[in-house]
């Protein structure tokens, strides 16, 4: 007796990449006012951050501007009329940069600039001030913290306040990661000395000699080791 015909059961062969596209497709026609408020949400974000990006860079131009304008002017005035005329000459302008731009790298500069002028122009407490602002503000910015410490050093050794010269001196000295170190240790030395404490002294000094021979304060600290 004749077996009837087995019948043969087709299965087709799915494309698993294409089976995925499918799904994708359809769940994108399901959802499309929701892709639509998502494709706007991310072109705002998009747009918002390049706007922003655009005003920084707009705004440290001009804060890098008017920095550089405002010590070019403090030099010339320096030259002419001396440093407290100077000083007056710029503070205005140094002012305006920290204060509309305190937040771009210029306007940071600005402040420890305008320090700088202050001490460099003998008004000592306004140079410790407006150091000890920047070094709250900034003083976490390796790039910022040792010109800051530095610029507070100088501060109190102006006004004769030895103790906290020293104190910050130190900070730098003794910071293998800090720069400047030999010049921390040239005025320590110098420091030390004027107060009576002839071994600190002279230990700053023959750290210099050893731990910095090509620095530019190497033969004044072998003329201090001498003496």
């Amino acid at each position: 007796m004749a077996q009837p015909a087995r019948q043969v059961e087709i299965v087709e062969d799915i494309d698993p990449f294409m089976e995925s596209m499918n799904r994708l497709l359809n769940w994108a026609k399901e959802n499309q006012k929701r892709l639509i408020v998502w494709a706007i949400v991310i072109f705002v974000l998009i747009a918002a951050a390049a706007g922003a990006a655009f005003y920084y860079n707009h705004a440290q131009n001009r804060a890098a501007t008017l920095l550089g304008k405002a010590m070019m002017e403090f030099r010339t005035a320096r030259s002419n009329n001396g440093p407290f005329a100077a000083y007056e000459t710029i503070k205005g302008e140094l002012k305006e940069v920290m204060d509309k731009y305190g937040y771009t790298d210029a306007g940071k500069m600005a402040l420890i600039q305008y320090a700088g002028v202050c001490c460099f122009s003998g008004d000592y407490d306004k140079a410790i001030g407006s150091y000890e602002k920047a070094f709250d503000k900034y003083g976490d910015n390796p790039m910022l913290k040792d010109l800051i410490i530095s610029g507070l050093a100088y501060g109190y050794a102006g006004k004769k306040d030895f103790k906290n010269a020293i104190s910050w001196f130190e900070k730098i000295a003794q910071n293998p990661d800090a720069t400047g170190q030999d010049e921390a240790l040239f005025n320590l030395g110098l420091i030390y000395g004027q107060t009576g404490q002839t071994e600190k002294s002279r230990s700053a000094f023959k750290r210099i000699v050893s731990d910095f021979p090509g620095s530019i304060y190497l033969n004044t600290a072998k003329q201090n080791l001498a003496g």
